[in-house]
């Protein structure tokens, strides 16, 4: 066969009838068998013709000069990629930072950007600035450009949907217009979470498989009817971001690799920065988007980020009480059962067996499924620094050892470790899925109308919750137990519970009533509720003192 690849020549060979075939690489096709003429090379003209010996064949074409260097968007290390997107792809403008889908018959397109992240903690930020749905993720280069559906990909859609390898699973909760996502890619954890506006989704979206572990991630999104900005670092963002967790940084303030999908970007033709197409809610095929725009889910909505910031600042609070205990001495921390010195630890793939000659103590705390900080003897355990203490959950615990399961690589060094008990997240992931779930409830109809619950818009419960938050939050926002003044008896800081209540009907007492417990004023106002007032539900809030228990 005549020629080479890539330089050298193309590919020849052919018979005296079809000639050479084309070359594959930058150079000239090589000659034919037996005369046949060469093919034409990417890089160059075609062929000589090769003699009539049995095995004659053609020199390849001239190598081809160096390839330019491609110029990017000035100033910016990162953009989407023009040459890693699908067609139906619109650019808005300039930095090639916002895009959207064209007006074809495709119904997905998705872009990658121009640099990825092999290691550390890196995040960006995408804004849907029109409603609609879109998914936002992690891929490999190599990777289809429809998010999720591979197994090389990990992406989150607007309906509280995740995917990966084509299967889809329920998570965290549904996002739109005007919302903020930040995805958030732990390559020292190997897992993926997110953050819906300012608020962290509770639990991993992902863990990244071994296989794929220490492979560049890009950032990926992939849109059907959203408008979308992204934001990968810099000191000017398109939109307000939020504040990162703890060891995280935008992914243009990293070491990146650059794809090997590159184009001249000077010469991507780009559509006005105002071309934004305004979504029709009527024709959306989703009906978590549809219902975005309507009344009642915009009120479950602002119910349910009322009680937001005050979850993440019980999360903050929590944290800070673990890093407070911590620093208790070792024989106070191992007697109350919180901690556990000079383990020796042996590693076993993702599993870390600990023993110590001496024996386990009896740890009253650390039990099974309990989440547990790992860090050197001497040192000081802190939850935001990876690379002095790292986390995992208890899945075996006896007098001769404690075994217990982490997604981290990278282990602290050390001979010997300690054990702290870390932070309860039961009572703040309950509550915030509560909140999800809020946020994916049912639309209101007449089916549902006389059902009793909270997450069932329309029932006379919800209607209750959800009456007047705007009222209630003001309320509540003013609301110091410390300072405020006694209110008035019939006062309440909700419309709800300004309606006439609904009288429960006549009790009969099966037993002698108990001893009368002395009551505070509080106390005997909430008593009085129910038993006076005789109210068929009643709601308690408030410190110590108010009548929660003790009423």
């Amino acid at each position: 066969r005549g020629g080479g690849y890539s330089g050298v020549g193309g590919y020849g060979g052919g018979d005296s009838a079809f000639g050479g075939y084309d070359g594959d690489g930058y150079a000239a096709g090589g000659g034919g068998y037996k005369g046949g003429g060469g093919g034409k090379g990417k890089g160059g003209g075609k062929g000589r013709k090769g003699d009539d010996r049995e095995f004659g064949g053609g020199g390849g074409g001239p190598a081809p000069a160096p390839r330019p260097a491609l110029p990017t968007e000035s100033g910016r290390s990162i953009c989407w990629n023009p040459a890693d997107c699908d067609d139906a792809w619109v650019f808005l403008g300039r930095p090639l930072v916002r895009g959207r889908r064209n007006q074809s018959h495709t119904k997905w397109c998705g872009c990658r950007a121009t640099m990825a992240v092999q290691s550390g903690r890196a995040a960006f930020a995408v804004k849907n600035e029109t409603g609609g749905n879109m998914r936002i993720g992690w891929s490999l280069g190599s990777a289809t450009l429809e998010l999720g559906m591979d197994d090389q990909s990990f992406g989150f859609g607007g309906t509280a949907m995740k995917s990966h390898s084509g299967k889809y699973s329920k998570f965290g909760q549904s996002y739109g217009q005007d919302d903020v996502v930040v995805a958030l890619l732990d390559l020292e954890r190997h897992a993926i979470t997110y953050m819906k506006n300012d608020l962290i989704l509770p639990g991993d979206a992902f863990a990244v498989p071994r296989h794929l572990w220490g492979a560049a991630f890009f950032p990926h999104v992939l849109t059907k009817e959203a408008t979308i900005t992204a934001f990968f670092g810099g000191d000017a963002p398109p939109f307000n971001v939020p504040k990162l967790p703890a060891g995280f940084a935008w992914i243009a303030d990293l070491d990146l690799v650059p794809s090997d999908k590159k184009c001249d970007h000077s010469q991507v033709q780009v559509e006005a920065a105002d071309a934004v197409v305004e979504v029709d809610a009527s024709k959306l095929e989703q009906t978590a988007h549809r219902e975005q725009f309507e009344e009642w889910k915009i009120k479950v909505n602002e119910y349910a980020k009322h009680f937001k910031p005050s979850l993440a600042w019980e999360y903050e609070a929590e944290k800070q009480s673990v890093m407070h205990r911590v620093r208790r001495g070792k024989r106070q921390l191992e007697s109350t059962g919180f901690g556990c010195f000079g383990l020796n630890m042996e590693v076993q793939g993702q599993k870390l067996h600990f023993t110590r000659p001496r024996g386990i103590p009896r740890l009253s705390e650390i039990s099974i499924g309990r989440t547990v900080l790992i860090t050197e003897e001497e040192g000081t355990p802190n939850i935001d620094d990876y690379s002095v203490t790292i986390s995992g959950e208890v899945d075996m615990i006896s007098e001769r050892s404690i075994v217990v399961s982490t997604n981290f690589e990278r282990i602290p060094e050390g001979r010997e470790f300690r054990l702290d008990l870390g932070p309860n997240m039961s009572t703040y992931e309950r509550i915030d899925k509560v909140l999800d779930r809020l946020q994916s409830c049912e639309k209101p109809s007449k089916k549902i109308k006389n059902r009793m619950g909270i997450v069932s818009p329309c029932t006379p419960l919800a209607d209750a919750i959800f009456a007047d938050v705007a009222e209630t939050s003001g309320a509540a926002l003013r609301w110091d137990p410390s300072t405020r003044p006694k209110p008035h008896e019939n006062s309440d800081i909700s419309v709800a519970a300004r309606a006439p209540h609904l009288e429960a009907r006549a009790r009969q007492p099966l037993e002698a009533a108990p001893e009368p417990k002395r009551l505070n004023d509080s106390q005997k106002r909430a008593q009085d509720m129910v038993i006076e007032e005789k109210r068929t539900l009643s709601f308690v809030q408030g410190p110590p003192g108010t009548g929660k228990t003790t009423a």
